[in-house]
């Protein structure tokens, strides 16, 4: 069982967000070049150029940059050992049946607030965080969903947050229950 992302899911995550927003922000950060521009006379065919290039040429290098070196992060349950692979780091739970897991609210106490190292981009959040209630997790987060598992580990603490994240849950009680059996 598996949950990774390529890159459609990771361009899903980039639109999932308030894109007025983001426009805005753009326009207010590109205008005064565009103006500088128009005021120092260049021809027209030259200022179009340069409204294609950074409204248009730009965001699509981000985007798609983000897209393929962020694809594959996920994770991966092979029998009892859960992996979780981040863009910067790679984590390992060795033995789930060693392991605490609990469904929890991300928009209340276990909402990511501070990001310590990782990666965040429009829609998906992976690394270190400090959660709203003080604890510092390892996150997976993607399209901000707002159910997570946490799962207490020794020291550690992981929150795995997706939309099918549910049926993770489900299987590892299952694992859980037929080793006690």
């Amino acid at each position: 069982m598996s949950y990774q992302l390529n890159q459609f899911d990771l361009l899903k995550g980039w639109l999932s967000l308030d894109v007025v927003s983001y426009i805005l922000i753009y326009l207010a950060i590109n205008l005064p070049f565009i103006w500088i521009f128009y005021k120092n006379h260049l021809n027209k065919k030259k200022l179009y150029m340069h409204i294609f290039t950074v409204f248009i040429l730009f965001p699509i290098f981000i985007i798609s940059f983000f897209s393929f070196s962020l694809a594959g992060t996920g994770w991966q349950l092979e029998g009892n050992t859960l992996y979780l692979k981040l863009p910067k780091s790679s984590f390992t739970i060795d033995d789930i049946h060693q392991s605490n897991f609990y469904l929890v609210d991300m928009t209340g106490e276990w909402k990511a607030v501070y990001r310590i190292n990782g990666s965040g981009i429009p829609g998906l959040k992976t690394g270190i965080y400090k959660m709203k209630n003080g604890e510092k997790t390892i996150l997976f987060q993607y399209r901000n969903y707002p159910t997570g598992l946490l799962i207490e580990q020794s020291d550690n603490l992981f929150v795995i947050s997706h939309p099918s994240v549910e049926n993770l849950h489900k299987c590892l009680q299952n694992k859980v229950k037929n080793k006690n059996v």
